[in-house]
């Protein structure tokens, strides 16, 4: 479904350029979770932004089924990723603060006039109850908790049901608990064979969970097994695989 191949990616560190990308390649099958590891200002926020047609790479392509976004022109990128991809960002505050729920989810699907206000706004109802926060329909986002928002921020990004999920590292959350049910809820969401999930995190206890675990550092991605060790990327193939 995805195929990442030798992405580079450079931005200016004063008289010099710093690799955040550095020949990155992996591939994503239809109904894949992956969890993507990497500390603060790892590269992984860029590598999602590449993969949503929202950047660029300096090198190396991103093919969709089959489809090669990077040399596309930006307008003809948007479209052919409208309904395939989304990405989940958390940022919250600012003058969206006073926006009702409703209203703030269906806006992803109204952006470009193609679906109507009132089901729009039907669309935003089942998505909140899919992620648990239906009862947050009619509150204004100042009101929700952490836990409440980042659901909230998930149901926008699923309601055009796009095939690929990006998820850019979700904040820590207050309790164990509710960074299980989190967990839970991605994994779920990631459990449709027609659905593919990247989650990007920085917390190496949520990544590790991922049925498949890569890891960004310096640019460079590498797989890693179940006991946490760094193997090479792609996995080399074993005597049996390759007969």
């Amino acid at each position: 479904m995805l195929e990442v191949s030798g992405l580079r990616k450079a931005f200016p560190d004063g008289s010099r350029k710093l690799a955040v990308l550095d020949d990155v390649s992996f591939t994503l099958a239809a109904g894949d979770f992956a969890a993507l590891y990497g500390k603060r200002r790892s590269g992984k926020s860029t590598l999602l932004r590449i993969v949503a047609g929202l950047d660029v790479p300096d090198r190396g392509s991103v093919r969709i089924d089959g489809n090669e976004l990077t040399s596309l022109p930006a307008d003809q990128r948007a479209r052919f990723l409208r309904d395939r991809v989304a990405m989940t960002c958390f940022f919250f505050g600012g003058p969206d603060r006073n926006r009702l729920v409703r209203e703030h989810v269906a806006m992803a699907q109204r952006v470009d006039g193609r679906t109507t206000g009132r089901r729009a706004s039907r669309q935003a109802r089942e998505v909140l109850r899919d992620v648990g926060v239906q009862e947050c329909y009619e509150a204004p986002l100042r009101r929700l908790s952490l836990g409440e928002r980042i659901r909230v921020e998930l149901a926008r990004a699923l309601i055009r049901r796009p095939r690929l999920l990006l998820v850019d590292d979700p904040p820590p959350l207050h309790s164990p608990s509710e960074g299980n049910d989190l967990y839970e809820l991605l994994l779920s969401l990631g459990s449709n064979a027609e659905r593919t999930v990247l989650l990007a995190s920085s917390d190496f206890d949520l990544a590790q969970r991922a049925p498949r675990l890569l890891r960004l550092s310096a640019g460079d991605l590498r797989a890693m097994d179940r006991e946490a060790t760094v193997v090479p990327f792609p996995m080399p193939k074993t005597g049996t695989d390759q007969a």
